[in-house]
């Protein structure tokens, strides 16, 4: 846990440590270069039990490096996504053991990250805390497949501003090819044309809470199984209650408020922020229905990803004064809402993802 809260803690600090570079780019690059070096060796260098998942990805991968390459094209490897088996099989003749198995997901994942904060990001340092502190990379250590699918959802912000679909489609191709769900990235490039209202955010919100209320648990899994057979039923992890308002939509719903209210007193259109607005509003519907599926979880993190493009250019709406009251809140807002994501629980002593506790993979 200290790791945790050590990053947590640095990134701002080293910000206005580094404000001593007078040059803009260059303190922007710095920052990008020390923290991609910094999440990497965290990320590789982890012990193996840091990540419930690697308990089915490690011996999966040992395996597919013992298979003919030939065979993985012709058959592929059980109900896994063909492309992430070709991946795997490509890299286990560079990287065949567990340690080059977590650097080089861990590489994939950051590099195409921070690609996509680089060139989209108007507040680096900003949205290298909100990659962190909103869970991405602390997710990345577990759903690694659902990471690097969210990566290239976000890689794909630039294809969808400069309306490029072929480039958008190729990247949801290839997310596609590594796990289904990303399948659900797809709308996002239509949302660029929605006319904006607030009248339009508040209605999709309210009966996407309403629809949710009304449909079981059951009925969504049959739903979602008939027609697009992306898992089988015991994967789901299935809750049949009807939804509620999670400590994660509650969230996403004061992030969404907040930049209503902000956009709607700048009074300057801003067609990349409208877009962005109506990314989070879908993030919330979303997760509206988590409590009914859990799968939901990881398909409302694709569009809430988008957050760490969101917050920058929405404190970028403040002048110059209050946009340092402003890096304060959202610091300590994240932060709060970091620290209840990986809260340990009392009898098993790990958290769901099971990152906590980090180990090294020598301890």
């Amino acid at each position: 846990m200290v790791i945790y809260l050590a990053i947590l803690i640095i990134i701002p600090c080293f910000h206005f440590l580094s404000i001593s570079v007078k040059e803009k780019s260059d303190r922007d690059n710095l920052q990008l270069v020390i923290y991609f070096i910094v999440f990497l060796i965290i990320s590789s260098l982890r012990k193996e039990t840091v990540g419930g998942d690697l308990a089915r990805y490690i011996p999966e991968y040992l395996a597919i490096s013992n298979i003919d390459l030939l065979n993985l094209i012709r058959y592929g490897y059980a109900e896994r996504e063909w492309g992430f088996v070709i991946i795997e099989k490509l890299f286990s003749f560079v990287f065949p053991t567990i340690r080059g198995y977590l650097f080089w997901t861990s590489l994939i994942f950051l590099s195409i990250s921070f690609a996509a904060i680089k060139k989209e990001s108007s507040i680096i340092w900003l949205s290298i805390f909100l990659f962190y502190a909103f869970g991405l990379f602390t997710n990345s250590m577990n759903i690694i497949r659902a990471s690097i699918t969210i990566s290239i959802g976000l890689y794909s912000f630039r294809f969808i501003q400069n309306r490029n679909l072929i480039k958008f489609l190729i990247c949801v191709v290839v997310a596609f090819s590594i796990q289904k769900t990303a399948l659900f990235i797809l709308p996002i490039y239509f949302l660029w044309n929605f006319k904006y209202s607030v009248l339009r955010i508040v209605i999709l919100v309210s009966l996407s809470f309403v629809a949710s209320k009304l449909l079981s648990g059951n009925e969504l899994l049959m739903l979602v199984d008939k027609y697009l057979q992306l898992y089988e039923i015991k994967e789901t992890n299935l809750i049949s209650l009807n939804s509620g308002i999670t400590p994660f939509a509650l969230f996403l719903l004061l992030l969404l408020t907040v930049g209503v209210i902000v956009y709607s007193r700048h009074k300057v259109q801003d067609k990349r922020f409208e877009f962005l607005l109506h990314v989070l509003a879908v993030a919330l519907s979303i997760q509206f229905f988590s409590s009914v599926f859990s799968l939901i979880n990881r398909i409302s993190m694709f569009y809430g990803a988008f957050v760490i493009f969101y917050i920058p250019d929405m404190i970028n709406k403040f002048s110059n004064k209050s946009k340092y009251l402003m890096y304060v809140f959202v610091v300590i807002l994240f932060s709060m809402f970091f620290l209840s994501s990986i809260s340990v629980d009392p009898i098993t002593h790990r958290d769901t993802q099971m990152i906590v506790p980090y180990l090294f993979f020598w301890q």
